[in-house]
């Protein structure tokens, strides 16, 4: 565990636990065995979520620079590397509705939303993904009611994620534009 109490991200707390409890009990061995899965854990997820930043900026460096089939590729990629880190798909349909909002294509975006969120009713705000494509569709009353659902005090609805910046954002336009 970090000195905050954290366990790394993909490392099991259970192994953490049991060398604290071998480290506890002076089973020095026991506890440089636990240490050492600890420590091939760490490392696999700092490779992993290096690669994950260095995939990520590459889609940010093609949207940059108007490489929008580039920019497309790498963000689908992003996902199929990632399937079990829990920000991919939000990530992914962040830059899904960036990149197309960009290229004057959010239209095509909205079955592609509306079929997410009824594969997945837990993904109610993703709803909000839905705003721009509304906005930019001239859809305003759809956007507004999106708007209402979503902008109560404390804005419960919306994950503290890694998306939750850019949720603010797409909110806010939203807010301004209604």
């Amino acid at each position: 565990e970090t000195a905050a109490g954290h366990t790394p991200r993909g490392v099991p707390s259970l192994i953490v636990r049991r060398a604290l409890v071998d480290l506890a009990a002076g089973d020095r061995a026991g506890f440089d065995r636990n240490r050492l899965e600890v420590e091939l854990e760490w490392e696999q997820t700092r490779a992993a979520d290096i690669g994950a930043a260095a995939l990520n900026t590459r889609i940010v460096h093609a949207r940059l620079e108007g490489r929008w089939d580039d920019a497309l590729l790498a963000a689908d990629r992003y996902l199929e590397e990632n399937p079990d880190d829990p920000d991919a798909q939000q990530i992914w349909a962040a830059h899904q509705v960036g990149i197309h909002r960009e290229i004057g294509r959010t239209a095509d975006l909205v079955s592609l939303v509306e079929s997410m969120i009824e594969a997945d009713p837990g993904l109610g705000h993703f709803r909000l993904g839905l705003a721009a494509p509304y906005l930019d569709s001239g859809r305003f009353e759809e956007a507004a009611q999106i708007v209402c659902e979503l902008a109560r005090p404390g804005l419960p609805d919306l994950p503290r994620d890694a998306t939750f910046l850019l949720r603010l954002t797409v909110l806010a336009e939203a807010v301004a534009v209604v």
